[in-house]
């Protein structure tokens, strides 16, 4: 599953999540759950674990949960 908006991308490969800037205008930023929120660096791909809080552009926020029943 890949999703995006004009300047930052995230991505799932077999073993984890990543999120990568493009260049946005409003930047693209990472909570690490517990942890303080870090603006991610044009071009650098980091990691994204369950339950960070990834933000790409000015209001599009992501909560990433994984292993949910079916």
């Amino acid at each position: 599953m890949t999703g995006a908006n004009e300047r930052g991308c995230t991505w799932r490969d077999e073993d984890a999540w990543w999120a990568m800037d493009l260049g946005s205008t409003n930047g693209s930023w990472l909570t690490p759950a517990g942890g303080e929120r870090v603006r991610l660096e044009p071009g650098v791909r980091r990691e994204v674990g369950p339950a960070d809080e990834l933000a790409l552009g000015a209001i599009t926020a992501f909560v990433l949960v994984e292993g949910l029943p079916s």
